[in-house]
């Protein structure tokens, strides 16, 4: 089969374009490719091609019979696209096995339905009590009960014999429910024990990490010239330190059509050569822009502003500039304690590996701090730094600067970013549907003096 063919030689050669003209070629000859198709969907998702990715599951589920599996693959697909209430009719008539309800939970909770995720995660665990990552979404939902938690807690003191991931998931949960009741020593040797495991799963690069930093201004000679009003807005700064609350601000306005962790720069690097300025220069900056803008378009649509919070911005500042020079970027800082400890406790999926220890996190913070400060001298205005702590606690006066700097029209909407019904994906989903408040501030302080490795490692 030609098309096939084809595809095998881009992704050999690491052709991105060529692999997705070569899916392209076999959706449209409709080729008989049966469960092969499933493969096709996460490959072109990976791409950034969601028209793609959704006609291959598609093609995926007439190839299984429309099997529960299928189905439900489709829908977890529709959900990363964005399609939440497509993903919900989808599972709606797939009944209540335990991948299916868990799947059906975690879209409620990712849309703000806290009380049906609550309902369904407590009758899952109840049924499915080894079912570490459910523990996890029902503790992020806060309705782990007394009952509950002395139940999650007798079975992790059997050892909770389950898969290392939901162990692991497991133990984070059985960390939130000794916070929740001031058990601090019991809930930090919580949090180290699953770190401690899911480190020994994925270990942390220093090297690599370093080497990325390093790099991240390669090429970088002066900020191109540019309005701040581009379609794009990023926002970065450290996982747990307010950039989910600003994306929550900015996406309350009604001329920003959506965000999220989109990821979709890794792809423009990817067709640049590189990540920094350097590469761009060698490449085509229209061509470039012009993926961007794609891969936009293909997850929102062609209007509005769009929130860019991807993970590792702060690497890939001298590709946005170069490429999409009017992006204004936000950059957010925390107290570094408080940072610290946010991310020791919290269970990432998927990257984020320097959080499981707490050497590591000293060590990735620096290198942020870092590179925050040769940015802003570089990039200047183009630059935003908004500090968490004076986000909350005087939330009008940032939320202006921050409309201000990207460009938008004052109203109503970004100043009470809790009305905000948008899908929220990250361990911040609950906190950013609360009224702005100081509940983040201090929150480490019960946990200090087991935190004495990162202090000691951050201040060398």
């Amino acid at each position: 089969m030609a098309s096939l063919d084809i595809l095998k030689a881009a992704l050999a050669r690491g052709d991105r374009a060529g692999a997705n003209r070569a899916i392209a070629g076999l959706l449209a000859a409709d080729a008989p490719i049966g469960q092969a198709w499933r493969s096709l969907a996460t490959l072109a998702m990976h791409h950034g091609e969601i028209d793609l990715a959704l006609a291959a599951i598609e093609r995926f589920v007439a190839a299984s019979g429309g099997a529960v599996a299928a189905r439900r693959e489709q829908a977890v697909l529709l959900a990363r696209a964005g399609r939440l209430e497509a993903a919900a009719r989808v599972l709606a008539p797939l009944g209540d096995d335990p991948a299916t309800a868990f799947a059906r939970a975690t879209l409620a909770l990712d849309s703000g339905d806290v009380a049906a995720a609550g309902a369904q995660l407590r009758d899952l665990v109840s049924r499915e009590p080894l079912a570490g990552a459910a523990w996890l979404a029902l503790e992020a939902a806060g309705g782990i009960d007394t009952a509950l938690g002395d139940r999650l807690l007798g079975l992790v003191a059997d050892g909770f014999r389950a898969p290392p991931m939901a162990r692991i998931a497991a133990l984070n949960a059985s960390g939130g429910v000794l916070h929740r009741r001031g058990d601090h020593d019991a809930a930090f040797a919580a949090f180290s024990s699953a770190a401690a495991e899911h480190r020994r799963i994925a270990p942390h690069d220093r090297a690599a990490d370093t080497a990325s930093a390093a790099a991240a201004l390669n090429g970088f000679a002066a900020p191109a010239a540019g309005t701040r009003a581009g379609r794009a807005i990023f926002v970065t700064g450290l996982p747990r330190s307010g950039t989910t609350l600003i994306e929550q601000i900015l996406t309350a306005h009604s001329a920003v059509a959506g965000g999220g962790e989109l990821n979709l720069l890794r792809l423009v690097a990817q067709d640049a050569g590189g990540a920094d300025a350097a590469a761009a220069a060698r490449g085509d900056r229209a061509a470039l822009a012009g993926l961007y803008d794609h891969l936009l378009t293909q997850r929102f649509g062609p209007a509005g502003r769009i929130v860019d919070k991807s993970l590792n911005v702060s690497r890939m500042l001298g590709l946005v500039d170069a490429v999409l020079p009017d992006s204004p970027v936000v950059w957010v800082r925390r107290d570094p304690l408080d940072c610290a400890w946010s991310c020791f406790r919290t269970h990432f999926d998927k990257g984020a590996h320097w959080s499981l220890d707490l050497g590591d996190i000293a060590h990735h913070m620096t290198l942020e701090d870092t590179l925050h400060a040769r940015w802003a001298a570089a990039l200047g205005d183009k630059l935003l730094t908004v500090d968490y702590a004076a986000l909350v606690t005087d939330p009008a006066a940032q939320i202006a600067r921050l409309l201000a700097h990207c460009g938008l029209a004052e109203e109503s909407g970004p100043y009470a970013p809790h009305a905000n019904r948008r899908a929220v994906t990250t361990a911040s989903t609950l906190q950013v549907r609360q009224p702005i408040g100081r509940f983040g501030l201090g929150v480490a302080a019960p946990y200090r003096r087991h935190l004495d490795p990162f202090v000691d490692a951050y201040r060398a």
